[in-house]
């Protein structure tokens, strides 16, 4: 399928709050949400089988719209230590420091606003591609090694 960006655009206004970004706004139509998904599961209408998969990416989509929420811009970069920060929190990101010590990964840049599958291996060429379209990747079925990617 083809990527949509403003069909992510859209969602994340309805998520925030059409006013100011609201993060109280945006935890309870999570939470919402997941009521919804849970129920969709329970009866059989969102197959159970890629739940990993689908709870990886809404745990990433939730740090993304975190990420940029109170910044009010949605399609924005943000370096890797401020996503990670609201991926696994402050604590756990100080221990990824102390492993990679001073390094310049963390100010790498990402934007990503939705995933898109993909049926083969993406060269770095296709990533920035993807990257200027706010695209994530879900990577092709049996792919060795990873099963998700967001560029840098």
């Amino acid at each position: 399928y083809p990527s949509e960006p403003a069909v992510a655009a859209s969602a994340f206004r309805i998520v925030w709050g059409d006013d100011a970004p609201n993060p109280e706004h945006a935890m309870s139509s999570y939470a919402k949400f997941l009521s919804h998904l849970q129920s969709s599961f329970a009866q059989g209408i969102v197959d159970a089988g890629q739940c990993g998969e689908l709870v990886a990416r809404l745990l990433l989509n939730i740090a993304w719209d975190l990420s940029v929420g109170c910044l009010d811009k949605f399609y924005t970069m943000v370096s890797l230590q401020v996503f990670l920060n609201n991926l696994i929190g402050s604590e756990r990101l100080q221990e990824a420091k102390m492993v990679l010590g001073e390094s310049a990964i963390l100010d790498a840049q990402l934007c990503f606003t939705h995933f898109i599958p993909v049926a083969y291996a993406p060269s770095e060429q296709e990533l920035a591609k993807l990257m200027s379209r706010g695209a994530a990747v879900i990577c092709q079925r049996n792919q060795v090694g990873v099963d998700l990617m967001i560029p840098l």
